[in-house]
């Protein structure tokens, strides 16, 4: 039901996007095979669900597998240096073409290894003394959103790992009821990525206080808030981009975009020989990426989340919330 935001988003890029984007989709094996997707020639995502599929359960480490699956395909294209992960309900607040140099210009990933209290709880209580066997104690336990961008470097040390991804894979997981030979709350996704990179002394590498997608957490519960056509207005009021939570602004620059000093400076980019034909379609994206200007100073800082989710899948919601974006993202 959202893909036609997603359609509208690549579509409308002055670059071929492409150029800019290589997009992989896992479905879960508990699909069966008849009701597995096959996007047709004319949709945006046609021959990119992957060919290995993971049998997902929330809380248990299939999600980390799902992940790495998809990491593995996406490396395969030495051109892709930002990996973002992106739930099925996730949607674009900005257009393509400047989350594109958001993505590509920033230097950092966004995941929080740091360890920091100031960026967040750890839930230190969910680590195991047998964590310890792969060489994570207690002072490297992290906890991050699942939904990351990461830089090249990073996701080969993700799939360089195994003796981490076992231990997870048997002690992180979610079961509390009686019939647990150990009951655990422990949500792998959560928890693995920002732990193993911090292992590997790799919390420089990361942008802890930032987030790739925007996120609004429903008090005592374990899953986030849905929005539905009846929240349409967080966009229209540019809630979602300038208060996603008290204080959010104090600490990063997540007005740039709206202030349009971004949007002007791409507007005049693309005014001065991007808008062009197919045979200068790379020609111009190098120029983006090449541009000898103060770029770093045209970026939002990279605590500013460039997606958000989770949007509701009924056709209704999607509906509007496809409306409510297109002035954003088109």
């Amino acid at each position: 039901p959202l893909e036609g935001i997603w359609t509208d988003w690549l579509e409308a890029s002055p670059i071929q996007w492409r150029l800019m984007f290589d997009i992989h989709v896992h479905v879960s094996e508990a699909d069966s095979p008849a009701s597995v997707l096959q996007y047709p020639k004319s949709s945006v995502f046609h021959k990119s669900v992957l060919k290995q599929h993971v049998g997902i359960e929330w809380g248990n480490h299939s999600m980390i597998a799902a992940e790495r699956a998809l990491f593995k395909q996406a490396m395969k294209n030495s051109l892709v240096q930002t990996f973002v992960l992106l739930s099925d309900d996730s949607v674009p607040l900005y257009p393509a073409i400047l989350a594109y140099m958001q993505l590509v210009l920033e230097p950092k990933s966004r995941v929080n290894a740091c360890g920091d209290p100031s960026t967040g709880d750890s839930m230190v209580h969910r680590w195991v003394p047998r964590m310890e066997d792969a060489g994570l104690s207690q002072d490297l336990w992290r906890k991050s959103s699942q939904w990351v961008s990461l830089k090249r470097p990073l996701v080969e040390t993700v799939l360089d790992d195994q003796e981490l991804d076992r231990i997870f894979a048997e002690e992180c997981y979610v079961c509390t009821n009686e019939s647990c030979q150990e009951q655990r709350f422990c949500v792998s996704d959560e928890h693995y990525i920002p732990s193993l990179l911090a292992l590997k002394g790799l919390e420089e590498e990361c942008v802890c206080d930032g987030m790739a997608t925007m996120t609004r957490w429903v008090e005592g519960s374990p899953h986030p808030k849905i929005f539905g056509m009846h929240e349409v207005q967080w966009a229209d009021d540019w809630v979602v981009r300038e208060e996603m939570r008290d204080g959010w602004n104090d600490a990063h620059d997540c007005g740039t975009l709206r202030s349009g000093r971004y949007d002007d400076w791409a507007a005049g980019k693309i005014g001065n020989g991007l808008s062009v034909g197919e045979d200068g379609q790379a020609d111009a994206l190098w120029k983006v990426l090449t541009w000898d200007g103060d770029k770093r100073n045209k970026l939002m800082d990279q605590g500013c989340p460039l997606f958000i989710r989770k949007i509701s899948t009924q056709q209704e919601d999607a509906a509007a919330w496809r409306a409510a974006l297109e002035k954003y993202i088109v």
